[in-house]
């Protein structure tokens, strides 16, 4: 066949010297001027290359007095990584373009790796001046053989001039290859190999968001770049080429033939021996799974958007802010902040508020959030902004910064601040009789939780109980509006409407606060009356690299500002950690009753749409909601059946490994025996005395002449005490209009009156006529409709006094 093929040949060649070619030659015809062509045009090729070469070096001459063109490359726009308070990895804060990436010097690079970048990129890198005509005329050979271009001959130099100028892979035209070359010569006139080398391994495209060999080690293969076998240096040397096409984890194949062919490279080249080609092509690629979801997802957020606000105009100097700009000025380089986060805490916190929510949920009790502080550093241990996070609904709402109702977790303040101007004291008398506050255009009637009232009762049983006549009573007598200061000096910053805004119902919730917020003004309790900042990370020397430390607007030195007493702040723990004082509104032995010493307080607002539980020992603070965040009424789920004991479950397991030490009385305080009935210091005839604190700073109150008490109670002076048997509504002068529309039985008014503890029975007389009679039994406060009759009016009320004078009260008014 050859032979006769070869004839054939040899009959084509005489027909054409004849001048006659069968028409089955032409296609050999069209195919040998074509290869003519391609020889010319390869000839053409080499020439331009020639020539561009004596260009290039007298370029190189010249390009030297021109500038570097590295010198304007940025160190910034570096990932932060996030850490706990022991180092384990929390989550990535990528830069405002989303890029990992760890610079390295040359040296701590594997050279193995150095080998393969150089075998599988730029093979003559060190003989060369930043352009390769050699390779430049190979590229050119490959591009005219495949009739398309699909080979740029691009030095690593060139690479680099790309990678600097911050241009991507893009179309290889005349244009760009000459400014890539340019500024490639630019580069070797003013860098040496070495640096131009490394410069290039840390910005060489790696894929998945990762520049450079180191973070893509790390990221594919989980160990640093220093440390590599031949197969993995070849397969991380292979990424640039094309990083998409070669990613491992969409396609492992072309990953492992793009290894493989750096591999043969490096044989070639002699970076490795027969025997280390033959066993790396036979290893996998071993890459380790990709990186988990982020761990304590609601506080890393808050921590990017922190640095965020901290890197923009105005940064607030460490407070932990809502900004949504990108992570860079607070953090220059590459860096691992450490933060005060436990993760083995917060892992079993987050389970622990998972089971709650699954066992309220049936309640309307769908999210919790929990922060845990200690004392009193104020580092934050865990922070729980949801029950789960990848819940789709509403899972990444971050409680913990929600502004909420607090119910009665704002009490303990308002009792500090009557302690300390001395309007009571934790065993002074309060009055619990119902009250009803009059203002210009309502009345504010509070009511206890259990909607019961009765004879005064002691601060310490008030607060302990949380009820809510006696806290009225004292918002009132320290005044609404320095209620409001104080809460604010404690940071409740969301309490931004004035105070006749809120009124007296400030202490029972009227506003609304953070989850974090709050647990901080707690802290001021435990911590002798101090209030500080919370801290999210570490101090340098907690962290133990004197050279790395955190940038100081993530540090700032510790605030300490008193607000108040060291004692009063011990009076506020003792009576929140007395279980006998708590026993009165929710019994003994409850779920906040601790063998350890913790004082714990609990709100909840009206509805039940919220409810809180914050509680200390003298090393944590603890701070539990517990609700749903489309702000829905929950079915009677209290502070202390639903935030209460997820705050106990948290409590005790910190105490396992930290318990608390004793409470130590501050020396401002007296332990003075007092009288149960007057809360006064106990005299000869006060039976069952117990004991309580008074502050020395004040003269201590008159001794108690039991005695001389009448009827054991009500003859003590009280902190609200009622005064006056008396109408609240209607009141002298008011005017009245009557609905024609509607018929007599609906046009009515409400009467509310205010009777005394002495009185039994109650008549109504209106123009006259008795309207009815109701027993009281020493209730303090009653209501009834009166029907409205045009005219002048006259409404009288009468108290039935046992064997003693009727009490009288009397409004006139008028109806239209």
């Amino acid at each position: 066949m050859k032979l006769s093929e070869k004839g054939n040949d040899r009959e084509v060649a005489g027909a054409a010297a004849k001048g006659a070619v069968p028409r089955s030659s032409r296609g050999g015809r069209a195919l040998a001027l074509a290869r003519r062509a391609a020889r010319k045009l390869f000839s053409l090729s080499l020439d331009l290359l020639t020539v561009f070469f004596f260009l290039s070096a007298g370029t190189h001459l010249i390009l030297g007095f021109a500038e570097d063109p590295l010198s304007t490359l940025r160190d910034d726009g570096f990932p932060v990584k996030l850490t706990d308070r022991n180092g384990f990895p929390l989550r990535e804060l990528l830069a405002p373009e989303p890029i990992r990436k760890e610079p390295k010097k040359l040296a701590e690079f594997s050279p193995l790796l150095t080998a393969a970048v150089i075998a599988a990129e730029d093979k003559r890198f060190y003989l060369h001046a930043g352009v390769d005509p050699i390779a430049m005329a190979r590229a050119a050979w490959v591009d005219l053989r495949s009739g398309r271009v699909v080979s740029g001959g691009s030095t690593i130099t060139m690479q680099l001039a790309r990678l600097s100028m911050g241009l991507s892979p893009g179309p290889r035209t005349f244009g760009r290859k000459t400014l890539e070359t340019v500024r490639a010569l630019k580069i070797e006139r003013h860098r040496g190999k070495e640096e131009i080398l490394e410069s290039y391994m840390n910005l060489a495209p790696t894929g998945d968001l990762t520049l450079g060999f180191e973070a893509a080690s790390k990221f594919y293969l989980g160990k640093s770049a220093a440390f590599l076998s031949p197969a993995e240096a070849a397969f991380l040397a292979g990424l640039p080429a094309a990083p998409g096409a070669f990613n491992p984890r969409r396609n492992p194949d072309k990953a492992i033939a793009r290894r493989n062919l750096v591999l043969g490279r490096m044989l070639k080249t002699g970076a490795i021996n027969a025997e280390l080609h033959e066993r790396a092509i036979g290893e996998p690629l071993g890459l380790v799974p990709e990186p988990p979801p982020q761990f304590a997802p609601h506080f890393t957020t808050m921590t990017k958007k922190l640095l965020a606000d901290l890197s923009g105009p105005g940064g607030n100097g460490g407070g932990i802010g809502t900004g949504t700009g990108a992570v860079s000025g607070a953090v220059s380089g590459p860096r691992t902040l450490r933060t005060t986060l436990d993760l083995s805490l917060q892992l079993e916190l987050e389970k622990m508020a998972g089971e709650t929510v699954e066992k309220f949920g049936h309640k309307g009790m769908e999210q919790v959030s929990v922060v845990v502080m200690t004392v009193p550093e104020r580092e934050i241990l865990a922070w729980i902004g949801s029950g789960d996070f990848h819940d789709p609904e509403d899972g990444q709402i971050d409680g913990v910064l929600a502004p909420r109702q607090p119910g009665s977790a704002l009490k303990p303040f308002v009792y500090a601040m009557g302690f300390e101007e001395g309007i009571v004291d934790p065993s002074g008398m309060m009055s619990d009789a119902a009250i009803d506050y009059v203002g210009a255009n309502s009345v504010f009637s509070p009511r206890n939780y259990r909607d019961t009232h009765g004879a005064p009762i002691s601060a310490r049983v008030a607060l302990a109980s949380s009820l809510n006549i006696p806290a009225v009573n004292l918002t009132n007598a320290v005044g609404p509006r320095k209620v409001l200061a104080k809460l604010r000096e404690l940071g409740l910053d969301t309490l931004d409407r004035d105070h006749e805004h809120y009124g007296l119902g400030i202490s029972l919730g009227a506003g609304e606060v953070n989850l974090l917020d709050l647990t901080a003004a707690y802290a001021s309790l435990a911590d002798g009356g101090m209030l500080q900042s919370p801290r999210l990370f570490l101090p340098p020397e907690a962290d133990g690299r004197p050279d790395n430390p955190p940038a100081p607007a993530l540090n700032p030195k510790p605030t300490r500002t008193r607000v108040f007493s060291e004692e009063v702040a011990f009076l506020i723990g003792d009576i929140l950690a007395d279980d006998d004082a708590r026993s009165a509104g929710f019994g003994s032995n409850g779920i906040l009753a601790t063998d350890y010493p913790a004082s714990v307080k609990t709100g909840t607002s009206s509805n039940f749409k919220d409810n809180w539980c914050l509680g200390y020992t003298d090393r944590f603070v603890v701070g539990v909601w517990a609700g749903n965040f489309p702000n829905k009424p929950m079915l009677k789920v209290s502070g202390v059946s639903g935030a209460g004991e997820l705050w106990r479950r948290v409590t005790d397991y910190l105490v396992k490994n930290r318990p608390p030490s004793p409470r130590v009385i501050p020396p401002g305080l007296a332990k003075v025996r007092v009288c149960p009935v007057s809360g006064l210091p106990a005299g000869p005839d006060c039976p069952n005395s117990r004991e309580d604190f008074f502050l020395k700073s004040r003269p201590l109150p008159p001794e108690c002449d039991h005695a001389h008490l009448t009827d054991g109670v009500f003859a003590i002076p009280a902190l609200g005490q009622p005064g006056g048997f008396r109408l609240i509504n209607p009141q002298n002068g008011e005017l009245y209009a009557s609905d024609p529309g509607l018929p007599p039985s609906s046009n009515r008014i409400k009467a509310l009156a205010q009777s005394v503890p002495e009185v039994e029975e109650l008549v109504w007389i209106l123009n006259g006529e008795e309207m009815g009679r109701e027993k009281v039994d020493g209730r303090a406060r009653t209501s009834k409709l009166i029907p409205l009759e045009k005219g002048e009016n006259s409404l009288e009320l009468v108290g039935i006094v046992p064997e003693g004078r009727p009490r009288r009260a009397v409004a006139r008014y008028t109806v239209k």
